[in-house]
C-alpha cells in the first residue's frame, strides 16, 4: 500500500516546486525527497496521532503535509477563512495533537492547543511508515450548507488512487496552484502533479495580476480553479492584453456553476487552452467524470461521462435531461 507522501519519493533532477510565497525559491523532485524523509524522521511521535495545519500555501506548508503522512500521522489543514469558533470547533473535534502555523495564525487558536512553527524540519531521515487499506492520510473540513464544518477523513488508498489516475493526463506538465491547500480542488490537483512528476508552481493565495504575471513567467499550461478567479482575470484587460498566454493548453474549472458565456471570453485570450467543467466532491472525490468511452466529444458545459469506478443515478429527471 503506497504512502500518499510518497508521491514525490523521486530521484529526478526535475523541479518540482516553484514557490512563490517568499520570492521564488525551486525544490527538484530530488530536494523534496531528502526534505521529506527529515520531515518523517523528526515527525515520528505523531504517528497515528492528528495534526493540524494553519498557514497559507508555500514550500514549508508542503513539506510539513507530506512529511506528517509519511510519518504515518493523519494531517488536518484547517480553513485560515473560517472564523475562529470555528478553528476553536475543528481543534475539538479532530482532537489534534498539536498545529503547525504560522505566526500571523497562532492568535487564532484556543490557548490550549500546543503549536509548532511552519517551519521546514530537520530531523534524522527515515523511510516512510507503511499504511494498511484503508488507513487515514488527512482529514479535511467541509460543510456546505449543513451547518458546522464536519471532517472527511481520506485514506492513502483512495487518495492515490485519484491523483494517480489524474497523473496520467499531466505528464510534463506545469500546473499553478493558487488556490488553499486545505481544499481538495488544489490540494489533490498538487498531489496528481506531483505523481506525474510535473511541475507545481504554487502562490500564497490568488491575486489576480500576480497569478496572470506567474502563469506567463513559468510557462504554465495547465490552470485550474472556480469561474470566480477567471471572471477576475478578465478584468485585467492590460496584463491580459500584453502577457503571452498560447502556452496554456488546459483550463479545469470546478466547485461552482459554470456559463458559456465565461468560457466563451476566456477562450478569447487563452486561444489555445480547452476550458473544461469538472465536479467533485470532499467526500468522494475529484475526476468523477471524463471523456466519453467512445470518444463522442464532450458539450462544453457538460461534466463528461462517468469514469470507470463512478455509479451514478439520475433523480428527478426526465428520459431527455441528463442523458449520459
Amino acid at each position: 500500500m503506497k504512502n500518499l507522501g510518497d508521491s514525490l519519493d523521486s530521484q529526478s533532477d526535475q523541479v518540482a516546486l516553484i514557490d512563490l510565497s517568499d520570492g521564488t525559491r525551486k525544490y527538484t523532485f530530488k530536494d523534496m525527497d531528502h526534505l521529506l524523509a527529515q520531515a518523517a524522521g523528526a515527525f515520528q511521535a505523531y504517528r497515528g496521532k492528528r495534526v493540524g495545519l494553519l498557514a497559507d500555501n508555500s514550500a514549508e506548508f508542503v513539506v510539513n503535509l507530506f512529511g506528517l503522512m509519511r510519518a504515518g500521522a493523519v494531517a488536518v489543514p484547517i480553513n485560515t477563512k473560517f472564523p475562529d469558533t470555528t478553528i476553536t470547533h475543528v481543534v475539538g473535534d479532530a482532537a489534534l495533537e498539536i498545529v503547525f502555523c504560522t505566526d500571523d495564525y497562532r492568535s487564532r487558536l484556543p490557548d490550549q492547543v500546543p503549536t509548532a512553527p511552519m517551519d521546514i524540519p530537520d530531523g534524522e531521515p527515515v523511510g516512510s511508515h507503511a499504511p494498511v487499506q484503508g488507513e487515514p492520510a488527512q482529514v479535511l473540513y467541509t460543510s456546505g450548507s449543513t451547518g458546522k464544518p464536519k471532517g472527511v477523513e481520506l485514506s492513502h488508498d483512495s487518495q492515490w488512487a485519484m491523483a494517480s489516475r489524474m497523473a496520467g493526463v499531466l505528464q510534463g506538465a506545469t500546473g499553478i496552484i493558487a488556490a488553499p491547500l486545505y481544499h481538495m480542488n488544489g490540494l489533490l490537483f498538487m498531489m496528481s502533479l506531483f505523481a506525474a512528476e510535473s511541475t507545481v508552481v504554487l502562490m500564497p493565495r490568488f491575486k489576480a495580476r500576480e497569478y496572470m504575471q506567474a502563469v506567463a513567467d513559468h510557462h504554465v499550461n495547465v490552470i485550474t480553479g472556480v469561474p470566480t478567479m477567471l471572471s477576475l482575470m478578465l478584468k485585467e484587460e492590460d496584463l491580459i492584453r500584453s502577457l503571452d498566454f498560447r502556452h496554456v493548453v488546459a483550463i479545469q474549472v470546478g466547485s461552482a456553476p459554470l456559463a458559456q458565456t465565461l468560457i466563451d471570453e476566456v477562450s478569447q485570450f487563452f486561444p489555445n487552452a480547452r476550458v473544461s467543467n469538472g465536479y467533485g466532491t470532499t467526500e468522494a472525490g475529484a475526476g468523477m467524470f471524463g471523456g466519453h468511452p467512445d470518444g463522442k466529444p464532450v458539450p462544453s458545459l457538460s461534466l463528461g461521462y462517468p469514469q470507470s469506478h463512478v455509479e451514478v443515478r439520475l433523480v428527478g429527471g426526465t428520459e431527455n435531461e441528463g442523458v449520459l
